[in-house]
């Protein structure tokens, strides 16, 4: 006769719920270790390289916002809009005046306009998307070229220390905001950029300031959150098609 034994299933099965649970919650989890990683790595350069502890608390809100992002959800906007009268302070600081300015009079206002306009065209967490014609990306293209032009010459005359990227980021968020407030998917393709010139900018401000860095890591992480939200943007509108 064989000696009684105790069968821990629910210890044998602890793995292979952990390994669904991984799977099923596979997004969750990366974007909450992603956040939890660079709000260390933001703590610890700014620690090390003695920047301005106000300086880097816009940073941390927009952590939250680089979630939202992910998903493409309206309350990125929300939160985003807010955030931006901390950046505008943050900017100016850092000789900026150009984003400062777009920080405070266009992304603040734009973005707070495009949580109430997408809250009244909800799909899901997001909005319903539309696409812009080949000859409205045309008329974009020819707009953002004579405004990138006139831009520089106003930033070089108030004495901003990187004009053309300093231009740039401006007029990109500025064109990001438009798009994104009337629910054309090409916003997505803007934000890209953005992000670019964003890793760019503050490379390259380094060289003057290493306590930049803090805003090195967080152009980091938002620009892998912005390729996630451009996948999910078309997503979201091919799925929205295949609904009509």
């Amino acid at each position: 006769m064989k000696p009684l034994t105790l069968k821990n299933s629910e210890g044998r099965d602890t793995p292979r719920r952990t390994a669904s649970f991984l799977k099923t919650n596979a997004f969750t989890v990366f974007s909450i270790s992603l956040i939890i990683l660079t709000a260390a790595a933001i703590t610890v350069t700014a620690i090390i390289f003695k920047q301005v502890w106000w300086k880097t608390v816009p940073l941390y809100v927009s952590l939250l916002v680089g979630l939202f992002q992910m998903r493409a959800s309206r309350y990125a906007s929300l939160v985003g809009g807010t955030n931006s009268v901390l950046y505008a302070g943050v900017n100016l600081a850092e000789g900026l005046p150009g984003q400062s300015a777009y920080s405070l009079f266009v992304s603040c206002p734009f973005q707070i306009a495009t949580f109430i306009r997408w809250s009244k065209n909800k799909y899901k967490q997001s909005t319903k998307f539309r696409r812009l014609g080949w000859g409205g990306r045309g008329l974009v293209a020819l707009i953002f070229g004579v405004c990138m032009a006139i831009t520089c010459i106003i930033l070089t005359a108030v004495g901003s220390g990187y004009v053309i990227l300093d231009a740039a980021m401006m007029l990109i968020g500025v064109f990001t905001m438009l798009l994104t407030l009337f629910s054309f998917v090409e916003y997505s393709w803007f934000m890209l950029c953005t992000g670019v010139v964003s890793i760019i900018l503050d490379a390259v401000m380094m060289a003057d300031n290493p306590a930049r860095i803090t805003f090195l890591v967080f152009s980091v992480y938002s620009m892998i959150c912005v390729t996630l939200q451009f996948i999910t943007v078309q997503r979201l509108y091919k799925e929205q098609q295949r609904g009509e």
